[in-house]
């Protein structure tokens, strides 16, 4: 990658942050098509894939990544390999954007068996200071795909160790509110319902998380 387009892949990700969506995107895209390096090129439509999905775009998240699973391809990456050291870094960033779609494609089995295994065979390379912040939130998502499996029990130990990235407050506290209140944890079902409403939940899970905080406040007056 030449200085120029490094400038402009850091440009885009401060069109991100800004908000400033087609900006991003078009600074962004225009540097895939001319990148050289296929690695670099994957590596950027990596962040492609996880604008896409931030915005609720799936589908062309998922065309997007299986793109870059046809370039992971033609040079020889795909299927991943934990076992080649030069390519892990590169396979635990392919299979966390797999995760991520298949996630917001509610196709939980697969999601949580490619968490599964990021945390076996990629602990080294999702620790690194090169996935910070991507790396803190697999045991998140993992937790959240149990608990969305019906798998509670299991989902507990990873909400409730993992460390939590500033923006995920309100995700992790309702899935911890929603297992106190499934168990019958009144006390403690206000206590997580309160704080994740606090910090802010997603749109779409705020109706229940006010359901369960009414009903647990309900069993607490009742004694």
């Amino acid at each position: 990658m030449t200085d120029d387009q490094a400038r402009q892949f850091n440009e885009a990700f401060a069109a991100w942050e800004k908000r400033h969506n087609t900006r991003a995107f078009r600074l962004i895209r225009r540097v895939i098509n001319n990148v050289p390096d296929s690695i670099d090129k994957v590596g950027m439509m990596f962040w492609e894939v996880m604008w896409e999905l931030d915005l609720h775009n799936v589908s062309k998240a998922r065309s997007r990544f299986d793109q870059m699973k046809t370039i992971f391809r033609s040079i020889g990456y795909w299927p991943p390999d934990s076992g080649d050291s030069a390519k892990a870094s590169v396979a635990a960033m392919a299979l966390f954007a797999e995760a991520r779609v298949l996630i917001d494609e509610n196709h939980l089995v697969g999601a949580e068996r490619i968490l599964r295994d990021l945390e076996s065979r990629y602990s080294e390379q999702i620790s690194s200071a090169s996935f910070d912040g991507i790396g803190e939130q697999v045991p998140i998502l993992h937790g959240i795909t149990l608990a969305n499996l019906g798998r509670w029990s299991e989902a507990r130990p990873f909400l409730e160790t993992a460390a939590i990235p500033q923006g995920w407050e309100g995700h992790v506290g309702y899935y911890l509110g929603a297992m106190e209140y499934l168990e019958g944890n009144w006390a403690q079902a206000k206590e997580r319902l309160t704080k994740a409403i606090h910090f802010g939940v997603p749109k779409r899970w705020k109706p229940e998380a006010d359901r369960m905080l009414r009903e647990s406040e309900r069993k607490i007056a009742k004694g």
